[in-house]
């Protein structure tokens, strides 16, 4: 089973649009997206309602299961297709995407559009956890922090926007393979966090991971 997944487009259909130009074609069975369609925080319901609208149409066009979950920018708007991993569990193969904590188990696949607190010093005893929210796209043990597919100007104090990056993730009994495809992002280990994984930053980025800005991603485990 080959998963496409993504997360944080923030209303930007362009992004959408690239993320199809690229993988239109690939060899994949389902999608995943680890929230906030839209930019309805900052721009309200009815511009969030196209957004939602144009994001949608894209993603039709790929024919495949789509599952997913909001985002806190994702206030009132609801998506018109799809899957909602908030509203029930998802048969996948073998594996059972769900969003509930408490069900999880090696046979589940946690999608959630935050890292939950609990797991940040305990690792989670899911088959893979996927997230994003913090824009960090970021691979370590069994969590993938997804990043964003695209990130505007009032996010974190960005200094500029940027496209992000999304993931094939295969599975095959048990055993997952990651695949990262960025675009202004590089691919970083740091020397000051060195047991943290696999990050994926922002081109400009003098040092080489989130923590050496912010040390509260800092996973425990």
């Amino acid at each position: 089973m080959k998963i496409l997944a993504f997360s944080d487009v923030h209303g930007n259909v362009e992004a959408v649009k690239k993320l199809y130009a690229e993988t239109q074609d690939a060899d994949f069975d389902l999608i995943i997206f680890g929230g906030d369609f839209t930019n309805e925080f900052f721009e309200g319901f009815e511009k969030a309602q196209v957004q939602m609208n144009e994001f949608c149409e894209v993603i039709k066009k790929y024919d495949k299961p789509f599952y997913y979950v909001y985002g806190n920018r994702d206030m009132g708007v609801k998506c018109p297709i799809g899957n909602c991993i908030e509203e029930k569990d998802w048969e996948i193969g073998s594996y059972t995407l769900t969003n509930q904590i408490e069900k999880i188990d090696k046979s589940k696949i946690l999608v959630n559009h935050y890292l939950h607190t609990q797991f940040e010093d305990k690792q989670v005893n899911a088959l893979l956890y996927l997230y994003g929210h913090d824009h960090i796209g970021r691979i370590y043990k069994n969590y993938i922090d997804l990043g964003f597919l695209y990130r505007g100007m009032q996010a974190h104090g960005a200094m500029e926007a940027l496209y992000g990056c999304y993931w094939f993730i295969e599975i095959n009994d048990g055993k997952i393979t990651v695949e990262n495809n960025s675009w202004d992002l590089r691919e970083s280990t740091c020397d000051r966090h060195p047991n943290q994984g696999i990050f994926y930053i922002p081109y400009y980025y003098q040092r080489d991971c989130m923590l050496c800005y912010d040390s509260e991603h800092k996973l425990n485990f």
